[in-house]
């Protein structure tokens, strides 16, 4: 049986006819290579970031006095991409200045937790009479300052995730369930988020505006004075100090200054704790046991079956941000999609298998 993974068992859920394009068929959006970019390089630069910590050795104090010289490499990769043709969108906040962000913010080294693994991929083979696999990738592997075993996985996401949503999403459980089946210690999963939406902050306040254009070398205001016992005006000097916000509004705007104080660390960074319970390990492995066991059957049948049994979710939330959605609905109206799928799609690259998975970094 080939390896499912957690993403394919995710999407499959989701939508039969989403997973019949992204994986039967083998397609990928043109564009998404861009939307994609930005989590991509950021995965790169936070790899480099901690292999490069991981590499000054197996010791708390090792890694912490090489963070510095890591955030280095991260840069150095950072520039790396820019060299490549690197571009940011314009809707997403530039990679430098999240990673800027996370040299400041770094919440494990540099709160004496020690690397184990970076990027380390596993493979769990659960069924040797079925050759049933579970591959999967993990981001970090800590230990934290108690002595238990972190599984983390990095979101570089336009919103971040509320404990909500983290209770029901299944991949960290899998992960740590998949763990545990290869003989490693895994006691709890996190999410560490890196935040891509721009956010202007809070508006600024009247000492932040005033420092503003001080700064732009603006030091003192003209305003129109009445001498009322000659019942004339003239133009005096004041102090920016004594201006009203909405007239330091005006200044900065016609300075061309931003009147947002930016982003809080708190908006741009967050980590989420998964401690899920052994029962719920158990139960939602079992469920990518199910589903990976259904999808296989259903690979093994004549594509013309499979496309017919695609069956669209046809939910507005899930369609919204689905990358087929054109393609889907042309189809669904039975027009020609041979044009699209030649010009608005591609044939995606496939990970290559591995055999054996990979052990921990020892003590």
């Amino acid at each position: 049986m080939p390896s499912v993974s957690h993403s394919r068992a995710d999407g499959y859920l989701l939508c039969r006819r989403k997973d019949y394009y992204g994986y039967t068929l083998g397609l990928q959006r043109v564009s998404d290579q861009d939307s994609m970019a930005l989590g991509s390089a950021g995965h790169k630069c936070l790899e480099v970031l901690y292999k490069h910590v991981l590499d000054a050795g197996t010791t708390r104090k090792a890694q912490k006095a090489a963070l510095k010289s890591g955030f280095k490499a991260m840069y150095e990769q950072y520039l790396q991409f820019v060299k490549e043709g690197w571009e940011d969108r314009d809707d997403r906040m530039p990679l430098k200045d999240i990673l800027k962000r996370y040299v400041d913010l770094e919440p494990f080294v540099s709160q004496g937790w020690l690397v184990k693994g970076v990027e380390q991929e596993f493979l769990l083979e659960y069924d040797p009479d079925t050759q049933s696999r579970f591959r999967f990738v993990i981001d970090l592997i800590l230990e934290d300052p108690e002595g238990r075993t972190a599984i983390v996985d990095h979101k570089f996401i336009f919103d971040f995730y509320g404990p909500d949503a983290a209770a029901i999403q299944g991949q960290v459980p899998k992960y740590i369930g998949a763990l545990r089946g290869l003989g490693h210690k895994a006691h709890y999963g996190i999410y560490n988020m890196l935040r891509t939406r721009k956010i202007r902050g809070e508006k600024k306040l009247k000492g932040q505006l005033v420092e503003d254009l001080e700064k732009a070398g603006v030091e003192a205001h003209s305003v129109v004075v009445t001498q009322h016992d000659f019942d004339q005006t003239e133009l005096a000097e004041v102090s920016l100090k004594t201006l009203t916000v909405d007239k330091l509004t005006v200044l900065a705007k016609e300075h061309k200054l931003d009147l947002y104080a930016g982003p809080t660390d708190g908006q741009v960074h967050d980590i989420l704790y998964i401690r899920p319970s052994a029962a719920r390990v158990v139960r939602t492995f079992q469920e990518q046991v199910d589903v990976a066991s259904e999808i296989t059957e259903r690979e093994l049948l004549p594509v013309e079956v499979i496309e017919r049994t695609a069956f669209r979710t046809a939910n507005k939330m899930v369609c919204n941000g689905c990358s087929f959605r054109d393609l889907c609905e042309a189809q669904l109206a039975g027009q020609s999609v041979k044009l699209m799928m030649s010009t608005e799609y591609q044939t995606k690259e496939k990970r290559p298998e591995i055999e054996v998975s990979q052990e921990m970094s020892e003590e």
